[in-house]
């Protein structure tokens, strides 16, 4: 081998070398910058969860007096809450008749705050607009209950609901869940 064919091969060797060289070099660079740009997204992720913490933490903080208040204001046994229900009842012109106060599974809740959940069947008998307008009552009470199921039927074959003007007399069955703080012995 002569001397200027080993020098071409030393040459050519060192020039695979310093490309293999910069593409590694390149290669980790891009790395790098992969990496730093995914570490950035992440500390914006957590800052964003830290400052969405802090702000729900002050909210809650800034309510207290408000909850206060309104925990002041919804009764929590279950003797007003049926009281309120008669009521609505008497606002709407008909006679509601409360039975099978059945306690029921309650959500879950934390054992400091324990809450409790009531079902009632109600009955009720008058014209078909003081029922819809009793119904109509019940879904809007200021206490924490929701009406399940309510059917409504004549007590009258030839009845309408435009014929409830005229005194005919229908029948209206429901079924309201109340939540209350009161414990419940079943």
């Amino acid at each position: 081998m002569t001397r200027s064919t080993l020098f071409a091969w030393s040459v050519a060797v060192l020039a695979l070398i310093a490309y293999l060289a910069v593409g590694w070099f390149g290669w980790t660079i891009s790395r790098q910058e992969s990496d730093r740009a995914a570490n950035f997204a992440n500390a914006q992720d957590e800052y964003a969860r830290q400052a969405q913490a802090a702000r729900l933490h002050a909210a809650v903080a800034d309510t207290v007096s408000q909850r206060q208040a309104l925990e002041g204001l919804i009764p929590s046994d279950i003797l007003s809450v049926a009281g309120m229900l008669a009521d609505a009842g008497t606002s709407a012109g008909v006679s509601l008749q409360l039975s099978n106060a059945l306690p029921e599974s309650a959500p879950s809740s934390s054992d400091a705050n324990p809450i409790y959940v009531v079902g009632f069947d109600i009955q009720a008998q008058g014209s078909f607009s003081a029922l819809m307008r009793a119904i109509a009552i019940l879904e809007t009470l200021p206490i924490a209950a929701s009406v399940e199921r309510f059917d409504v039927q004549t007590n009258d074959s030839g009845a309408t609901p435009s014929s409830s003007a005229s005194g005919a007399a229908w029948h209206m069955s429901a079924y309201i869940r109340a939540l209350t703080t009161a414990p419940i012995s079943s």
